[in-house]
């Protein structure tokens, strides 16, 4: 993993382990509910593994679900976060796959 990658990982891994204990989420039930791996998750949180956009936005969907059932500070805090970081999360990973594939031509 480069510089640019390992950022990317370690950025991804706070948010998403800030917000599950924000929510109060066991890494089980977030990964069960999102439909991934436990170990997947655990390395993502841990900044070891960079998601597909597909699991990234899994388990941001999971996240929102759960901040819909919390009291209004949680879940202002949750959307606050979100609309902070989401949008440069998701270009990274698009920039990170995209050197990837241009990597494998």
């Amino acid at each position: 993993m480069n510089q640019e990658e390992k950022r990317l990982s370690v950025l991804i891994g706070n948010f998403v382990s800030r917000n599950r204990l924000n929510l109060g989420l066991s890494q089980d039930i977030l990964a069960e509910k999102a439909n991934i791996d436990n170990s997947t998750l655990s390395q993502i949180e841990n900044g070891k593994r960079i998601p597909k956009l597909e699991t990234f936005f899994k388990i941001v969907e999971t996240l929102k679900y759960f901040s819909s059932k919390k009291s209004n500070e949680k879940k202002f805090h949750f959307e606050k976060d979100l609309k902070e970081n989401f949008e440069e999360v998701v270009q990274n990973i698009l920039h990170v796959f995209a050197n990837e594939e241009d990597k494998e031509k």
